[in-house]
């Protein structure tokens, strides 16, 4: 079944036949069999903040659901995201037990966290892509460039100091929801 799925040597008809009896069989895909043909193992690794505070938990639960939605698994660990040295130190101490996870892509929970596991993944020799969440001038100046989502978070403050303006000021606020879509930037690199 493996071989089946991403394979053109079968055709259209022959691929459904092995599809739907593999549905009613119960199949799930190994993950261990397609790494080991892709050399690739799906699995992402995020480095999370204080796991107890809200915001990060959300994220890291919509993350997965996501994650899975793709067939990709993710594997948490802790690190510090706020204190850039805390940062680099954390990232080594769990380098071993993310090599032995197979991650192939590290994303950070903010700037600070995903700089840190970067420096520390070259100095260990670890080579795997690191994305950042924020985009801040700490990753756009970083050579190499690194890739971040950009939660546009210029875009969020604008309409909150709006929102509470017009609190304060006694008007109606309008619609009190800002959709704001974030932005995958892959910045060349130099």
């Amino acid at each position: 079944m493996n071989g089946i799925l991403g394979n053109t040597r079968f055709g259209e008809e022959t691929r459904r036949k092995v599809v739907k009896v593999a549905k009613r069989l119960g199949y799930t895909q190994n993950l261990i069999a397609r790494s080991l043909r892709t050399r690739r193992t799906q699995t992402v690794g995020l480095v999370a903040g204080n796991i107890q505070n809200q915001f990060f938990a959300e994220l890291s639960l919509k993350l997965e659901q996501n994650f899975r939605k793709h067939g990709l698994e993710r594997v948490l660990f802790p690190g510090q995201s706020w204190n850039f040295e805390t940062a680099v130190h954390c990232a080594f101490d769990v380098i071993p037990e993310v090599r032995s996870a197979g991650v192939d892509t590290v994303i950070g929970y903010n700037d600070v966290a995903a700089v840190g596991w970067q420096i520390a993944a070259r100095e260990a020799g670890f080579d795997c892509p690191v994305i950042a969440f924020d985009g801040s001038p700490l990753i756009r100046a970083r050579k190499p460039a690194m890739p971040y989502v950009d939660l546009h978070g210029d875009v969020l403050a604008k309409r909150a100091v709006e929102l509470l303006v017009a609190s304060i000021e006694g008007r109606d606020l309008g619609e009190r929801q800002a959709l704001v879509q974030p932005t995958f930037v892959s910045l060349p690199t130099h």
